[in-house]
This record gives structure tokens, sequence and C-alpha cells, in this order.
């Protein structure tokens, strides 16, 4: 099996969570958190879910896959794909460090998009072009598209649960706890196929990403009318009703360019970062190669173990 995680999911994820926790300790609204606490949060989480999946197959290849340091290709079609979401220059640095301390690691394979591209599509080529089961961890819903009954399926949520307590109910230990998703489990969800997924976000769109859909078609109405199995183009036959009959025309004329931006890439030629080049990995733009960046990097590597240069 392969397991393959979102870097950039966690490395925000627990950016996030250390900000909280630095602001709470200095009681400074706009305290920063230590790039170290982020990528020790992360790291550690790797190292739980690591021990997780070799514990129910210990064949899994463990897979950390991040996004392309260029911005999007999708941007290019709709200008405002994820306008919505501010730079965070700590956010920067920790997912920079997070791409060198895994492509220095022993026990995770990774793999970076390649320019104008993200994370997910890097997910849905592995996923699409391996012939072996494939388990996706991310919170993404876009990804929901990869599902494939017997082969793919995704884990939605992982979190470190304290296990029973011992005599002086002090908990000793924690384990984790995994939430899964699978292709039976959407058809149930939202009454239809795996593959209609991109439709089913054209329709409603993505308030994450920025993207509007079909105006006056929420997730109610967009479960019922895919749930009959017609192409959107030929939706209206099923009858819209007035506000949504005068804004189809408009949805139409998207339709295109939205199934371009929901629909991830499966034809990507993948190459992995190789274990130990953490010097060449830094040139191909995973910092920006001045001192200090290389610095960081080093502290990165020596505090998980793996060198990097």
């Amino acid at each position: 099996m392969i397991a393959v995680l979102d870097g950039n999911y966690f490395v925000h994820l627990f950016w996030h969570m250390a900000a909280s926790t630095a602001r709470e300790d200095t009681g400074d609204a706009e305290a920063q958190p230590e790039i170290a606490d982020v990528l020790d949060w992360f790291m550690i989480r790797l190292d739980n879910i690591r021990d997780y999946l070799l514990s129910k197959d210990p064949d899994t290849e463990c897979v950390c896959v991040f996004d392309s340091t260029r911005a999007s290709f999708r941007r290019g079609l709709l200008d405002e794909y994820k306008a919505n979401r501010t730079r965070i220059a700590g956010v920067v640095e920790a997912v920079r460090d997070a791409k060198i301390a895994v492509t220095n690691s022993d026990e995770w394979v990774g793999y970076i998009a390649p320019d104008g591209y993200e994370a997910d599509d890097v997910i849905a080529s592995l996923a699409y072009q391996s012939t072996e089961r494939v388990l996706i961890h991310s919170a993404d819903k876009d990804l929901n598209q990869c599902l494939e009954r017997g082969r793919v399926s995704i884990m939605k949520r992982s979190s470190m649960e304290p296990t029973e307590p011992n005599d002086h109910g002090i908990m000793l230990d924690s384990e984790l706890r995994a939430t899964y998703y699978t292709s039976d489990m959407l058809e149930r969800e939202f009454g239809f196929a795996p593959d209609r997924w991109v439709d089913y976000q054209c329709l409603v769109g993505d308030s994450a990403d920025n993207v509007a859909g079909a105006k006056w078609i929420g997730p109610v109405a967009a479960k019922r009318i895919l749930a009959h199995g017609l192409p959107i183009e030929d939706i209206e036959k099923l009858g819209l009703n007035k506000r949504q009959a005068a804004e189809w025309p408009a949805f139409l004329e998207r339709l295109d360019t939205l199934r371009e931006v929901f629909t991830l890439r499966t034809d990507l030629e993948l190459e992995r970062a190789k274990n130990g080049n953490g010097e060449r990995q830094v040139r191909r733009g995973l910092s920006t190669g001045t001192e200090g960046d290389a610095h960081s990097a080093m502290r990165a590597g020596r505090r998980f173990g793996h060198p990097v240069f």
C-alpha cells in the first residue's frame, strides 16, 4: 500500500496551532510561533502516522507531498482562485523547512509538485498511476474525486487520543485514531459516484478556494440534480426554478473553466526527491538559497537526525 500525506495541509495546521499557543502564553495577539516548534509538531505527527500505518500494513510506503513554490496554473484560469488567502511569511518558512526535512528523511518519500501545480495534483497522479492500494491522508474535499472502490480511500482525520489511564488516573500514552472515507461512503452521503465529484464542485463552488458555483444552487439541490445521472449541460431538462433558470446561461459559459479548475491532474511526470540530497533541493527552490535559509535547513535536519548537506 502507498500512503500519501498532504504536507502543506499539516504544516499550515500546526503553524496555526503553535501560533495559538504562543499567543495564549504571551498574551500578545500578534505573537508568532517559533518555526522550530512548528517543525517539531509536524515531524512528530508524521512519526505517529507512519507508526500507525505500519502497524496495519508493514509493507506500507509512506509518502509526503508539497505544493510547487510557483503560483498554481489555476490562477491563470480564474483570477479569483485562492485570492482570499493571505501569504504568511512564517508559514512559508515552515513549509520550506518541512520540505527539506522530509526530503532527507529515511522514513518518508518526498514529492514536490512541478512548477505551477499543487500537492493535490501530485496526490491524484500518484493515485491514478499506481497499481497498488492508495490511502490519501488529507482533509481536502477536492481529493474525493480520487476515490475508487477497493483501491483508493481517504483518511480524512487523524488525532492523538489518550489511552486508558493507569491506577492513579494518569494518561501514560496516547494512540492515533483515524477517520476513513471510501467511495461507498461518498455515494451514500451524496447519492452519486466519485466520478461526478467535479460536477458537484462546479455546481456548488468552493468558498475555501474563493470559487463561485452556480447561483442559487446549493449542496442539497446539487445532490438532488446529480442523483438523476444527467450531464450538467442537460440539467435544465429537470426543471430549474425561476431564479436558477435566470442564472443558468451565465453558469454554462463558465462551466468548462470551472471543470478545468476543479479537475486534479493525473498525468504529471513525478520525480521523487532523493534522500540525502538536501543541497540540490534547496537550490531547486525549497528555499531562497540565502545563508540564513541554509542554516535553518541544517537546524531542521539536525533536530530529526537526518543530515541535510
